[in-house]
Formats: C-alpha cells, sequence, structure tokens
C-alpha cells in the first residue's frame, strides 16, 4: 500500500509522463504535415528525434505512455475500471491521427486524395501496409511507421481482450485458484448488487472478490464483475460442490446471499465441513466473518447468537436480510436529518416494525456509550481539547400503530433480554387500533395541532416523522394524501411493491422506500464493520482530526480502517482462546455492572475491571493485551510499515502526519519495550474499548462451561425430607428445601438440600441402608464472575446468591444452577475433562 506522499509522488509522475507523451504526439503531428518544421524549429542537438525511419522516436513516445500506466497503477496498486477500453481508444487516436496527418502529406489535398488518406488509414486496423506514394515514395514520415506499429497492437490488444472476455469465466477460475486472500461471495440475486459494492469497497486491498454461482451470464452477475469481482461458475445445486472447492482455508470473509435461506445454510454445512477438516481457527488464527442473509429477522437473531456461542466455530456469525437493511437505511435519514423529529410513527409489518424497533435501540446503545465517554473525558479535560460528541441527538419517542403492533413491541421486548443492558432503551407506545388512512390522519393531527399552535417555522414544524409500509402499488397513494394534509412532516412510505428509493421528496417530504438489501455508501454492510466504525467513533472523542487515525470514518485511510476491523476479529478470538471465555447467546449474567453504557475513567485498574466483569481473569488479562499488541506490530508490518523515528516535531499530530507519509513508526517493537517505554495503557485502553463495543452490540463474553466429573471419593449422609428445612449456605444465605428433596451432610458437617431429579443423577449408594452416597458423574461448571447473582431452585427469589472470587457456577442437566465455593469446588469435582456444549 502506497502512503499519501507516494501516492501523490505517483500521481505527479503520472501527470508529467501524460503531458510529455502528449507533447510528442502533437510534435509529431506537425512535422509529418510540415516535414521542414522539424529542422527549422528543432535545436541542433534534437534535429534527431522525428527524423523518417528514427527508432528512437518511437521508443521515447512508447516509453512515456507506459510510464504514464505505470505510475497511474503504483497510486493505487490497481488500474481504474475500463483502464483497457481507455488504452485502446487513445491508441486508436493516435494512429488515426499519426496516419491521417502522414497520408496527407504524401498523397495530396484533392478530393479524391482525401479519401484515399482515409481510406489507407484505416486499411492500417486490418493489417494492411499502408505503404505511402507521391511525396514519400522514397522515405515515409517517422508517424507513419508509429501509426503502423500503433494500429498493430490496437488489433492484437483488441483480439486479447476479445479472448478473454470470451473465456473470462476459465481465467478467473485460474486467478482464485493461483493463491491469496479470498473474500467469497456464494450466490448472486438482482438485489445484491450494492451489497457486493460496499463488499468490494471495504475488503482488504490484497485480497480478491470472488462470486461463486451457478450462472455467470445473468445481469447481476455481469455487474458484480464490473465492480471487480472475479467470477468462479459451478454447479451450486450440489451442494457438495461448495465443499470439494480447495480456497476456504484462504478465505478472509464469506457471504452466503441467497434469498432462500435454507440453501444458505446447507452450503454454509458444507463449507464448515471442509473447513473443519483441514483447519481450526486457532490455526488461522481467529475467526473469520461468516455473513448469511437471513431475511426473517426473528431468525436471524437466533441464528447469529446461536453460532456465536459455539467457542469451536470459526466463524464470526453475523445474519443480513432486507428488512433489517432497510430499517437501517431508514434510522440514518431520519437521525441524520438537520433536525430529527421528536416523535415517529411507525405503520408497518411486524418484520419491519421489529427490525426498525432493533434499529432505533441499537443506535440508543451506542448513543448512551459515546455520550458516557465523551462525558467522562469532559469532566477530566483539564487542557481544554476539544472534544467530539460521537452522536448527538437522543433516539425519538416511537408510537407503533396496527394490527401487528402489540406482538411486535412483545417480540422486541424479548429480544431485548439479551442485552445486558436489560431495561428498555426506547420510549415506546403503542396504538393498536391505529390501521386505515382515517385513523392514522387522525392520530397525526392529534400531535401536530398542538405543534402548530406553537407556530414553530422550521424545516419540521411537527417534530414528528411517519414510516409507513404498504404492500400494493394502488395502498401507496395513502403516503401522497398524507403528505398533502402535512406537508412540512418527513414520511417515509413504501413497501416490497416500491422498485427504487425516491431521490428527491414526490409530495411535501414524502419519499418512497423500498424494502431490499440495499446497502447506503456510508452504512455498515455487517454487524463488524458496525463494530470497527463504533469503535473509531470512540477513539476519535478526544483525538485531534487532523491525525490521521482520527478522521471521520469516511474519509479514513483504508490502512486504518483495516486496523479497526482487526482489532474487533483479534479481540473476538483473544477473549475465547486466551481467557477460556465464549460469546454467551442468553444475556450477561445478572447482578454484574453494566460494560458498555457506565461513565468510567481510563485508568489501569478500570480498564482490568472491565475486563473483570467480561469474566477475564489477570493472568489472561496480561496474555490478551500483550497478544494484540503483537498482532498490531504484525499488521503494521505486512502493510509496508517498518521501524524507525521520525524525528521531533512541534505537536503529536504533526509528528503522526509524518509517521503515516513515510510508514514509519517507534512503536514496531517489542511487548517487554513497549511497556517499558511507558506506552502500556494504549494497549489496555484499546481492549476495553473493544469489550465496550461488542457488549453494547449485545455480545457478552462469558467463562466457558466445562464438564467436571464428580469427586468419586467424596461421601455423603443422605435423607430424603418429608418437610419443609430450612438451611443456610456458606455465605449465610437462607435455603429452602421442600419434601421429596434430599439433605446432605458432608464429613465436615455442611449440610445443603438437593432435588430428586439431581440426586439420582449425581450420587450413587455406598450403603444405601446406613444412608452414605458417593458422588458420581458430571456436572457444567464455569468460572463465576464476582458480583453476579445466581438463583438456585433452593433460594428465596429475591434473595439470590452472589458470587465473590473463586466461585463456581454449577449447571444441572434441566439447566438449573447453583453457586459453589471454592473450597466446596475443590473437595467435590475433579479437574475438567472438556468444554461443555451450550
Amino acid at each position: 500500500m502506497s502512503s499519501p506522499r507516494d501516492e501523490r509522488a505517483y500521481a505527479t509522475a503520472a501527470w508529467i509522463a501524460a503531458v510529455l507523451t502528449g507533447l510528442i504526439v502533437v510534435w509529431l503531428t506537425t512535422i509529418a504535415l510540415q516535414p521542414e518544421w522539424r529542422t527549422r524549429f528543432s535545436p541542433h542537438w534534437l534535429a534527431w528525434f522525428g527524423a523518417p525511419g528514427n527508432s528512437s522516436t518511437a521508443l521515447i513516445l512508447g516509453a512515456c505512455f507506459a510510464a504514464t500506466l505505470l505510475f497511474r497503477f503504483l497510486q493505487q496498486r490497481r488500474l481504474p475500471q475500463g483502464t483497457t477500453t481507455i488504452v485502446l481508444a487513445v491508441l486508436t487516436a493516435i494512429a488515426l491521427l499519426f496516419s491521417l496527418s502522414s497520408f496527407y502529406y504524401c498523397e495530396g489535398s484533392g478530393t479524391s486524395e482525401r479519401l484515399e488518406v482515409i481510406y489507407r488509414s484505416l486499411v492500417l486496423f486490418v493489417g494492411g501496409d499502408g505503404v505511402p506514394g507521391g511525396r514519400c515514395a522514397e522515405s515515409s514520415p517517422v508517424a507513419l511507421d508509429i501509426a503502423r506499429i500503433v494500429a498493430l497492437i490496437v488489433l492484437l490488444v483488441a483480439a486479447i481482450a476479445a479472448g478473454l472476455k470470451l473465456f473470462r469465466s476459465q481465467i478467473d477460475r485460474v486467478r482464485v485458484r493461483l493463491g491469496g486472500d479470498l473474500t467469497v461471495v456464494v450466490g448472486v440475486e438482482d438485489d445484491i448488487v450494492g451489497m457486493i459494492r460496499a463488499i468490494r469497497t471495504t475488503q482488504d486491498s490484497r485480497s480478491k472478490l470472488v462470486v461463486l454461482t451457478s450462472n455467470a451470464d445473468r445481469p447481476c452477475v455481469r455487474a458484480a464483475r464490473e465492480i471487480g469481482a472475479r467470477v468462479f461458475e459451478l454447479d451450486l445445486v450440489e451442494t457438495r460442490n461448495l465443499g470439494a472447492l480447495k480456497i476456504w482455508h484462504r478465505a478472509k470473509g464469506i457471504y452466503l446471499l441467497s434469498d432462500d435461506p435454507q440453501l444458505n445454510f446447507s452450503r454454509f454445512d458444507e463449507i464448515d465441513a471442509a473447513v473443519r477438516a483441514q483447519h481450526t481457527h486457532r490455526d488461522s488464527g481467529g475467526r473469520v466473518p461468516l455473513i448469511v442473509r437471513i431475511d426473517d429477522p426473528w431468525h436471524a437473531e437466533h441464528w447469529r447468537r446461536q453460532l456465536m456461542t459455539d467457542k469451536r466455530s470459526r466463524w464470526a456469525a453475523d445474519a443480513v436480510g432486507r428488512y433489517d437493511f432497510t430499517a437501517a437505511r431508514l434510522v440514518r435519514n431520519i437521525l441524520e436529518r438537520e433536525e430529527p423529529p421528536q416523535v415517529v410513527y411507525i405503520g408497518c409489518s411486524a418484520p419491519l416494525t421489529y427490525a426498525l424497533l432493533a434499529e432505533f435501540a441499537q443506535y440508543e446503545r451506542e448513543r448512551r456509550l459515546g455520550d458516557a465517554i465523551f462525558n467522562s473525558l469532559a469532566a477530566r479535560n483539564h487542557d481544554g481539547r476539544p472534544l467530539r460528541r460521537p452522536v448527538a441527538s437522543p433516539a425519538p419517542r416511537i408510537v407503533v400503530t396496527g394490527a401487528e403492533a402489540r406482538s411486535a413491541v412483545r417480540d422486541h421486548s424479548h429480544r431485548q433480554k439479551h442485552h445486558r443492558h436489560r431495561s428498555e432503551v426506547l420510549d415506546i407506545q403503542l396504538e393498536p387500533s391505529v390501521t386505515t388512512f382515517d385513523e392514522i390522519e387522525t392520530a397525526l393531527s392529534r400531535v401536530v395541532q398542538p405543534l402548530e399552535a406553537s407556530a414553530n417555522d422550521g424545516p419540521n414544524e411537527y417534530e414528528v416523522a411517519l414510516i409507513l409500509e404498504r404492500s400494493t402499488p394502488e395502498s401507496l397513494t395513502d403516503g401522497t394524501r398524507l403528505a398533502s394534509r402535512f406537508p412540512k412532516m418527513p414520511m417515509y412510505v413504501g413497501g416490497t411493491s416500491v422498485g427504487s428509493p425516491s431521490a428527491t421528496p414526490i409530495v411535501g417530504q414524502l419519499v418512497n422506500f423500498p424494502v431490499t438489501l440495499d446497502v447506503d455508501p456510508d452504512m455498515p454492510q455487517d454487524m463488524w464493520e458496525r463494530a470497527a466504525m463504533l469503535k473509531h467513533s470512540l477513539y476519535c472523542i478526544d483525538q485531534d482530526p487532523a491525525k490521521p487515525s482520527a478522521r471521520p470514518w469516511a474519509e479514513l485511510d483504508e490502512f486504518f480502517r483495516g486496523s479497526n476491523r482487526r482489532e474487533i476479529l483479534n479481540g473476538l478470538w483473544l477473549v475465547e482462546d486466551v481467557a477460556d471465555c465464549t460469546w454467551d447467546s442468553d444475556g450477561a449474567p445478572v447482578g454484574v455492572a453494566d460494560i458498555g453504557d457506565v461513565a468510567v475513567d481510563e485508568s489501569e485498574e478500570n480498564c482490568f475491571a472491565i475486563a473483570r466483569r467480561a469474566g477475564i481473569e489477570r493472568e489472561a488479562y496480561e496474555e490478551i493485551i500483550c497478544a494484540e499488541h503483537t498482532d498490531w506490530v504484525a499488521f503494521h508490518k505486512s502493510h509496508g510499515w517498518r521501524l524507525g523515528d521520525v524525528g521531533d516535531y512541534p505537536s503529536n499530530t504533526e509528528r503522526k502526519v509524518r509517521e503515516f507519509q513515510t510508514r514509519t513508526s517507534s512503536d514496531l517493537i517489542s511487548w517487554d519495550e513497549y511497556t517499558a517505554r511507558g506506552h502500556r495503557h494504549y494497549s489496555t485502553l484499546s481492549f476495553m474499548r473493544i469489550l465496550q463495543v461488542l457488549d453494547v452490540l449485545g455480545f457478552h463474553s462469558m467463562p466457558q462451561w466445562h464438564l467436571y466429573p464428580r469427586n468419586p471419593a467424596r461421601t455423603v449422609q443422605a435423607t430424603k425430607l418429608t418437610s419443609p428445612l430450612k438451611w443456610y449456605d456458606d455465605q449465610g444465605g437462607e435455603k429452602i428445601g421442600l419434601p421429596g428433596d434430599w439433605l446432605l451432610e458432608n464429613p465436615d458437617g455442611q449440610r445443603r438440600t438437593i432435588v430428586p431429579d439431581a440426586f439420582a443423577t449425581s450420587y450413587a449408594p455406598v450403603d444405601e441402608a446406613a444412608g452414605i452416597y458417593c458422588r458420581r458423574g458430571f456436572t457444567q461448571g464455569r468460572r463465576a464472575i464476582p458480583g453476579e447473582e445466581i438463583r438456585s431452585i433452593e433460594s428465596h427469589h429475591d434473595n439470590p446468591d452472589i458470587a465473590v472470587e473463586g466461585d463456581h457456577v454449577m449447571r444441572s442437566d434441566s439447566g438449573g444452577t447453583w453457586r459453589i465455593g471454592s473450597a466446596a469446588f475443590a473437595d467435590g469435582y475433579l479437574p475438567e475433562v472438556e468444554a461443555a456444549d451450550d
């Protein structure tokens, strides 16, 4: 990758080479028309240039033209789309210009001679020799010699280009198999071209974009090829063909984008089996982004969390769908208005309503995280540095209308439980009886009339927006009728019957929207891109925007974008691999303080406290921040950075600009050297931000469940209860044993009760007559997070157990949990044998 300074130098060099090429073409054309000007106007030492038969002239012109292309390639490490066509057009123009001017001088300027000039010039492009007569019978202008060569080159290149186009699929197959990292899209539909463009924009510049399809002649596949994708044609109906491909170990991202989710799952099973047969995610160094199209938002949420929970999985899974993308586009459009509305009415189908509520809630969680960090930094900003608030306006109040309103809101509330932030972050009001046009108009009027009386003359004088979904083209007229009634109210009316979004408002502020998988240019195309963008926005709060690494995301260099993506994916893997944790799908532990929405300082102690709440212990924490720094160094070096010192500069910003320009950093050193310089804090702060970002997106780090053998040497005295029994645990917590439960008493006198099913599977009789039993089998368990609440069957509902350092949480086959202290755990269980399936 070229540095900005190198890019400017290459651009200047390309411009100079292009100007020289143009000047040479003009000069040779001139002396072809007027040969005597070569000796009259050329210096004596340059009189040879342009002389008939002079091969050096042709070589110099070819070198300047080639230099133009070379420097343009070095500027971006790739040539723009359509370069071949442009080159052919320019060469054809040069050949015609040279041949016409040469033959015009040689043949004369009469009418018949003019036709002869045109004929002879065109003959060059079909392999004719174009031998001139008249004044050039003995020696022809050098421009004509060059025109002959250029015409043959054009003919040859055109033939090669036609052959490449004819055998493009076969050539793409060879290019894909030759090696290098790949970003693979499996299955192409007409509505995902925009997403492929977004993937192409965000992928690593060193990675090839590959589209696997059964039919390379479809318009959407041709559009993908024009974007820059390599098309690999194979029979996707037989999913086993995917497993037979030898490319998956090189994939740095996989997108399964068929509109049939079951087909996507079948394809994933084949790919996953092929990858597991050859590699594990430990071999590859982390999880690989896997994006699967699932249009059903409920199904998408369940699938995403199910796959992320599996620690053994290679994949950083995310699901995308047309309702989720439509909701994201609408919410961004509404909240990025000059005056965002205070109230949003939603009258949509259940899937779109559910997706809209999820998007508004996610926006609000991200806003609260940014606000908490901004306020924390502002309170300690003693030197008056300007701070940038990531998001300014809070989420609006949401009014959900329609017959499906109640069920959609109920589903949203259930989804909210998956977040550590269990309280509802949105102000949601239900109006299920508002379904028809008249009822919607009446509901809007009730809100608008008081606001009209306040005489607000702003662009949205009502402070209200409407999102309305209609299933038929005829019912879309509801939008125009409402827009006529409320011309200053932002309205978004659409559905599956809308082909494309409105470029400008139709009536008033009415915009039509389609329910599609289209991606806006500045919108993340998956969860991991969103996480990278969020982390970057948090980093920028107290950074000088002039720093190359602190530019807004839309202006950020691709190197720094890639660095943010790397941090997120590397953080996912390190938490699993080093800290023995998993990304829980059922929400964070109850009672543990929030990670993602609290105002916290950036001290070393607090950075570790955040990690501790995520189930990461001190030894693993130290190993993680060391490994993250090592990976950071490797990432920089793989992109051409080198160790060095750029010298002293008046400000840190100027120093960082110079480092980026020269791709030089003094921090590309070992972890021990880095900490010796006092820079450890940068790594601990960065890791804390990764945990906060993932947490606010709904990914909660939890200690991994393991299978622990029960210690068979441990015996108890067991008695079946016939009446309720009150007892106390090692923390003094009151428990209740019910009739039918078993009372267990250890040799040291400790007592507890256990439900009958758990007793039957956990204990075997040693002396049944004497009531002596020994432990048997396995129990699932994990490290407890200090402060979390564990509610066992024996606990009072309002008096849960509170875990302390060293405790474990155990789980029965039926899903019941209980807390066990460190001493009792060491006495009652043997070392784990394997990770437990969740």
